[in-house]
């Protein structure tokens, strides 16, 4: 996930999607905070006081997280978190697993802008009923969850095509698009990124590493006794195998032993 800073020049502006949602831990506390969806986010992201809000308990993520350009991002753990909506919609809840950032987003939209006049709102349970004004952004949602919640009807303002679409989802309708040219403000873009190359990358020099060499270094002897039982080895009638045994050419001798040999011997005998 990857936040760029304000742009310096005026441009026309567009209104990312927002929603207000219950996020929830196992245990059923739950937290009212805004949530973002951006269709350039591979993965969900919390922020940090949304993690500790729900002392939510967080395990490594494996996944190398990159933004635009190879730029590192500072997200090193996970979370599951259930959200439902808070506004309205018909969902029940959904869970899902995020990423845990400083900072997700700075407020949005950046500027209060008026919507008395947006018709075309009227009388719909909007998943954000203040979208027009500026707040924190807890979670970050993907384009993946997104196309899950996501249902097929949009409403345009057919008096101004310049004004943001209204698009049904299970949370309730949501509000984005271009905004009339009067609207101006510095833009924000959001990108996370599974960089799944570089795990792939990973796993082969781990494989290099792990692989088994094809022959090993033998000593003389120990060749000596592989070519003994390959040329030797059999399997009898009655389903047994036999192998010669390897004997050393010049073995060492055994030292002086014969008389303790002899006299542990006899002490058996007795």
């Amino acid at each position: 996930m990857v936040q760029s800073s304000p742009a310096n020049t005026d441009i026309d502006a567009s209104l990312i999607a927002t929603l207000r949602v219950l996020a929830s831990d196992k245990f059923g506390k739950e937290v009212k905070v805004r949530a973002m969806a951006d269709g350039g986010s591979h993965m969900c992201m919390i922020s940090r006081r949304l993690q500790q809000l729900l002392d939510l308990e967080q395990r490594k993520l494996s996944v190398p997280m990159e933004g635009a350009g190879r730029c590192g991002i500072d997200s090193k753990t996970f979370v599951d978190l259930k959200i439902s909506p808070a506004d309205g919609g018909s969902s029940t809840g959904e869970w899902i697993r995020a990423g845990v950032m400083s900072v997700v987003s700075g407020k949005l939209p950046p500027t209060q802008f008026d919507i008395s006049d947006w018709n075309h709102l009227d009388g719909l349970p909007l998943a954000d009923e203040t979208f027009n004004m500026p707040d924190d952004i807890d979670i970050l949602l993907s384009v993946e969850f997104m196309a899950r919640i996501q249902g097929n009807k949009i409403i345009r303002d057919h008096s101004n095509s310049n004004r943001p679409v209204v698009s049904y989802t299970t949370f309730g309708w949501i509000v984005y698009g271009a905004l009339p040219s009067s609207q101006k403000f510095a833009s924000l873009s959001h990108l996370a990124i599974a960089d799944c190359q570089r795990i792939a990358d990973n796993l082969e020099r781990l494989w290099r590493v792990d692989a088994v060499k094809e022959k090993s270094l033998l000593t003389s002897e120990e060749a000596r006794c592989e070519q003994i039982f390959s040329e030797t080895i059999k399997r009898a009638e009655d389903g047994r195998y036999s192998v010669a045994m390897p004997i050393m050419d010049n073995p060492p001798k055994l030292g002086n032993s014969l008389r303790a040999a002899i006299a542990r011997q006899l002490q058996n005998e007795r």
